[in-house]
């Protein structure tokens, strides 16, 4: 149900107490840390797909996109070749909205659900595979006003990306492609290339960080 997988992306977005006091409890035999603090892999700022919290307004109507969700790191482990390995979970509610005179029409949810396992080949190279699961869905309000009926919208998919960091300069470039193995109502398999690169992470006085990011 559309509650359930809210209910996920909540849970998942805000870490317990419990969690964030186990964090970077390593066992001493096996190097095995649970709920890592670090990502060994970027985040992908201008991605609009990404496990976060947004809020982003369409300047030419009055749409509006907003999202809640966020990756909790699981468990990281060290293979006997000495490469890091980490293991994740994330959800993201995506949300469209338009606001009119004394509502808010609620038109589309979207949910992402990604388990990635990520892998630490150097200090500036790392890999991203895993599994993951998206759909989309018209609700009342977008029914209503585009006068369609619902249909069950869905894919399954294997992401296969690589970043590569240049931390004296703050820059990262990545690049990849999403196989989506399973989709409905299609029922071909499709493949998504995507690349991108971003960097900056300046200080701005007290105000925050400046940073610049193409996808």
């Amino acid at each position: 149900s559309t509650f359930r997988w809210i209910l996920l992306g909540i849970l998942v977005a805000c870490k317990p107490v419990a969690m964030a006091q186990q964090g970077e409890s390593a066992d001493p035999h096996t190097g095995t840390v649970l709920f890592p603090r670090e990502s060994i892999f970027p985040k992908f700022f201008a991605d609009g797909t990404v496990e976060q919290f947004s809020l982003a307004k369409d300047a030419m109507t009055r749409r509006i996109i907003g999202s809640i969700g966020g990756i909790q790191r699981l468990v990281q482990f060290t293979t006997a070749s000495g490469t890091l390995v980490q293991i994740g979970a994330g959800a993201t509610v995506y949300g469209s909205f338009i606001r009119s005179p004394g509502q808010l029409q609620v038109v589309t949810a979207d949910f992402f659900v990604d388990f990635p396992i990520e892998i630490k080949l150097s200090s500036r190279f790392a890999v991203r595979t895993g599994w993951g699961h998206y759909s989309a869905h018209l609700v009342d309000d977008g029914i209503e006003q585009l006068r369609l009926s619902s249909i069950n919208y869905a894919k399954d998919y294997v992401p296969l990306f690589a970043a590569y960091t240049i931390p004296s300069l703050s820059v990262t470039a990545y690049g990849g492609v999403r196989i989506d193995y399973f989709t409905i109502p299609e029922r071909n398999a499709h493949t998504l290339f995507q690349f991108g690169i971003q960097g900056g992470d300046l200080p701005v006085f007290s105000l925050g960080h400046l940073y610049g990011a193409v996808d």
